[in-house]
């Protein structure tokens, strides 16, 4: 209740438009691709374990806000500070030009 003013499970496409900013856990989704090419914020959190492709670090690190995260006795956990910091750097890294060099 202290770090949000609303969670919005309705379809995508209806929030899109709203001032949001955008949280992923993996890449590896329609609506990923779809969202990095909309101007919004928007933060990854890079689960540990997680399947990665290093050469896209550089590529979405102009795009998004990363927030490292791994597994301790099967919670997940990540830096808060971080999370805080990642929702104001994405807002400056919405940059649509890169989305396309990206996905194509």
């Amino acid at each position: 209740e202290d770090h949000v003013d609303e969670i919005n499970t309705e379809k995508f496409e209806r929030i899109v438009g709203k001032d949001v900013v955008l949280i992923f856990t993996y890449v590896s989704t329609t609506v990923f691709c779809y969202a990095i090419n909309l101007p919004v914020p928007i933060v990854l959190i890079k689960i540990e374990g997680t399947p990665w492709y290093d050469a896209m670090d550089q590529a979405l690190s102009e795009r998004v806000a990363f927030v490292d995260c791994h597994y301790m006795n099967g919670t997940p956990c990540f830096d808060k500070d971080r999370l805080r910091q990642s929702l104001i750097e994405a807002k400056s890294k919405i940059n649509v030009d890169v989305a396309e060099s990206i996905t194509g």
